[in-house]
């Protein structure tokens, strides 16, 4: 069976070699990527959550609902150089 010359193929075929390294360097791959678990207290309810961390982010900010009492947190957090992470949590209105 003859291939047809519009059939596709694949990425790496059509990239020359530079373009293949540069194309290493730019896509994360998953080694890089873990989730520390953080536990901190809701500013609303004080109960104590978990919040998961991406640590391939050095630094963040995000809102996610308490477990307990559903109302928003803004989470703010931080990676060091060490890798661990670290939180500080706020109510909507802080």
């Amino acid at each position: 069976m003859r291939s047809s010359p519009y059939a596709l193929r694949p990425l790496q075929q059509l990239l020359s070699r530079t373009d293949r390294n540069l194309l290493r360097v730019r896509i994360p791959t998953m080694n890089n990527f873990s989730l520390e678990s953080v536990y901190s207290s809701c500013p609303y309810c004080g109960e104590p959550i978990e919040l998961l961390v991406d640590c391939s982010v050095y630094e963040q900010e995000y809102v996610e609902d308490c477990q307990v009492c559903c109302r928003p947190i803004t989470v703010h957090a931080s990676v060091d150089s060490d890798g661990d992470p670290s939180v500080f949590v706020s109510s909507e209105d802080e």
